[in-house]
């Protein structure tokens, strides 16, 4: 990879690792919500989206801390 395309893919990649926790914590809270529609379900939804945000950040701690960086972490088809 070029230098030019390292810096724009790494930060993609790292937001990528990131965020996809936290989607699946909100989806999985939205699930919650839909089959518990009463403030202890809406409290479980929550607390799963939450929850989504540092697992996230644990995610990417770990892959910092392997030195290995998120483009390791999704690995590009060779055509």
């Amino acid at each position: 990879m070029t230098k030019t395309s390292d810096h724009i893919v790494r930060p993609i990649r790292w937001l990528d690792t990131l965020v996809f926790p936290i989607i699946v914590g909100l989806m999985l809270g939205g699930v919650v919500y839909l089959c518990l529609p009463n403030p202890i379900g809406q409290s479980i939804g929550i607390g799963l989206g939450i929850i989504g945000l540092p697992v996230g950040i644990l995610i990417t701690i770990n892959r910092i801390k392997k030195n290995k960086g998120p483009v390791i972490f999704h690995p590009q088809k060779k055509p």
